[in-house]
């Protein structure tokens, strides 16, 4: 059907008032030195891991201690609110069970 105009669609009248209208204007929220993030704690954990697996597999005790200090760095770095406890403990445990695994001796059965 078309309308008085002659169109066929004919949109509403604009309920809106534009002397109300007001331009929106970005604000900067200004950050002080505490909210900037500092990755080392997550560097610290992923680089724990990684040395621990390499101290299982090649059976270097020098990996094993260095997964020890990197978990320690790790944990020591953390924030009270970004603590994620699975990702310390586990680093952690793989780092002592990296340990334990390069000092075990093999049996050899006699």
């Amino acid at each position: 059907k078309r309308s008085a105009s002659g169109k066929f669609f004919e949109p509403p009248a604009d309920p809106r008032k534009p002397d109300a209208a007001t331009s929106v204007k970005m604000v900067r929220k200004e950050t002080d030195e505490s909210e900037l993030v500092d990755p080392m704690a997550t560097y610290m954990s992923l680089f724990s891991m990684v040395f621990g697996i390499l101290a299982i597999v090649f059976k270097w005790k020098v990996m094993a201690f260095q997964s020890i200090i990197c978990s320690v760095i790790s944990f020591a770095n953390t924030r009270t609110s970004d603590l994620d406890t699975k990702q310390i403990l586990s680093g952690l445990s793989i780092a002592v069970m990296a340990l334990v695994m390069c000092y075990r001796k093999e049996f050899t059965g006699q």
